[in-house]
């Protein structure tokens, strides 16, 4: 197994028994970044320069027993939506940006001070929209990566990096991350700072981490809300008691291949001792995407109003019919949408009080072609709730293309356990 091929857990051991050094670390994914990346397109920029002095700086700090936990020393990306001092944030366009950003977003301080080391810019689609980024899948080229942490999700995949920032709206971080065959972790809506990110949507915008396997999720989302993470954090793999199980709106909208593992991955935790209890839903799902496209067009349309009425030609097709949709709503519908939005988030709350996490189908099927970003209607529910989701690869296709499912529920904690544990029955 080579370094990139290892887990942040995993290669945090190895530089703190000296096996690797972050310097030698770095220099790997600088050797991934220039075999793959020009084919891939995943980066915008990379500073071989600055992660370089990091990794000797971080290295000297360990040598001296300072330890900033399980990120110290680890390379990752920041989707291009997210400030980076020093760097212009362009939004995935060619003429957004003008300054560079005067200091780094919150979240991007937090992993500076975990000691994870920001290798480069990751490719997003334009402004965390809809149309379709220059980034290939590195699982098959002729399929799209995802969107719109596109860039963040197949530099993870393709080993260039452990772990990358993602943002979600609708299903930027789970479904790109599913696409690609790795981990992807949307947290509760508000807990992690959008200070210093392009905003798509304020009321449904969520930053959040990609990385290889959940347990690496977890230690980027516990850096990004400022916390030191060790070993012993991590949760432990255990066995559920309850699952619930649906057979409504999530498996009715996708594809045989996906039902498969998911009713695969079900029975393997039912022999284990886990009860699997199937759940009819508490609301309508297709109600709550009409309302969720309500509140991302109106809220969307009045971030770019004024950029758009002064030049609508420079914005791509789809993120034009956003802007248009949102600025002919009333300000009424949007307030009705809301409404729903917080009846939807106490509904589902207290339902999953009451049945423990929810194991669902993470995208309606495996990576579609190019020509679109997929389709977010199993991610988007949470994102307009602001629930927790974590998305994990759980099996493959025909094609042996991962197939991902994902958990959903008020506890992380649980969510990162049964992951974790079913990640490990894969792989065994």
């Amino acid at each position: 197994m080579s370094l990139c091929d290892q887990s942040i857990l995993e290669i945090s051991r190895c530089i703190r028994n000296g096996s690797v050094s972050i310097t030698q670390l770095v220099e790997t994914c600088l050797d991934q970044i220039a075999v793959r990346d020009a084919d891939l397109k995943t980066f915008v920029e990379v500073w071989p320069s600055r992660a370089r002095e990091d990794a000797q700086a971080l290295q000297a700090e360990l040598d001296g027993q300072h330890d900033r936990g399980l990120l110290h020393g680890i390379p990752i990306g920041v989707k291009d939506i997210v400030d980076v001092a020093g760097v212009i944030t362009r939004g995935g366009t060619n003429w957004y940006g003008e300054e560079p950003a005067a200091e780094d977003a919150s979240l991007v301080a937090n992993l500076r001070a975990a000691g994870a080391i920001i290798i480069g810019k990751t490719v997003t689609t334009e402004f965390a929209g809809f149309d379709p980024s220059p980034t290939y899948n590195p699982l098959d080229p002729s399929r799209t990566p995802g969107g719109s942490s596109s860039g963040s999700a197949a530099s993870v995949a393709a080993r260039m990096c452990f772990m990358a920032v993602g943002t979600q709206t609708g299903g930027s971080i789970n479904r790109p991350a599913s696409y690609c065959g790795v981990a992807g972790f949307k947290p509760q809506f508000g807990t992690v700072s959008i200070d210093g990110v392009i905003p798509l949507s304020q009321s449904l915008d969520h930053p959040g981490p990609i990385a290889k396997r959940s347990s690496d999720c977890w230690i980027g989302w516990q850096a990004m809300l400022g916390n030191k993470v060790t070993s012993d954090e991590i949760p432990a793999e255990i066995l559920p008691d309850t699952l619930t199980v649906t057979h409504d709106f999530f498996v009715q909208k996708c594809e045989q291949s996906v039902i498969d593992v998911y009713d695969s991955v079900a029975a393997s935790l039912a022999d284990r001792g886990t009860r699997v209890e199937t759940i009819e839903l508490p609301v309508d799902f297709e109600d709550i995407l009409t309302m969720h496209r309500r509140i991302m067009a109106f809220e969307a349309s009045r971030v770019h109003e004024h950029d758009f009425r002064v030049e609508p030609s420079r914005y791509s097709f789809h993120f034009r019919q956003l802007i248009e949709e949102g600025l002919a709503l009333s300000e009424s519908c949007y307030e009705e949408a809301r409404s729903f939005q917080l009846q939807v988030n106490r509904i589902m709350v207290v339902f999953l009080q009451e049945n423990g996490p929810l194991l669902i189908p993470a995208t309606t099927g495996a990576a579609p072609g190019r020509e679109s970003t997929g389709d977010p209607r199993f991610n988007s529910p949470w994102s307009f709730s602001g629930i927790p989701s974590l998305s994990f690869v759980a099996g493959a296709d025909n094609k042996m293309f991962p197939i991902c499912l994902q958990l959903v529920g008020n506890d992380p904690s649980q969510l990162f356990s049964a992951a974790g544990l079913i990640e490990s029955l894969i792989l065994s």
